[in-house]
């Protein structure tokens, strides 16, 4: 461990203990209000995070049903041109 920035070492139990209670008391009255806009902001977050979630399946969804559909359509296409091609030999097959 570099200790040298950390000149006395990581703070313990009672250092912290100190710091917090002079914490309430320089900003006593502010820390509620700002623990509770804290806590609002990590909600906000949390519910943006799902709804992006949420967004991005129903996307991929849509995407899959897309290329399913376009699938389909290659496939069709791929028939008919068979079709066309057996009609195509088989009219000059008869006609020679």
């Amino acid at each position: 461990m570099n200790t040298t920035l950390l000149a006395f070492g990581m703070p313990g139990m009672p250092e912290l203990v100190i710091i917090g209670c002079i914490a309430v008391l320089l900003f006593g009255g502010r820390l509620p209000k700002l623990a509770n806009s804290f806590g609002a902001s990590i909600m906000e977050f949390k519910k943006g995070f799902k709804k992006t979630e949420i967004e991005l399946q129903e996307m991929q969804a849509i995407a899959e049903k897309e290329v399913s559909e376009i699938k389909a359509t290659a496939q069709n296409i791929g028939n008919s041109a068979t079709g066309l091609a057996k009609q195509a030999v088989d009219t000059v097959s008869s006609s020679a």
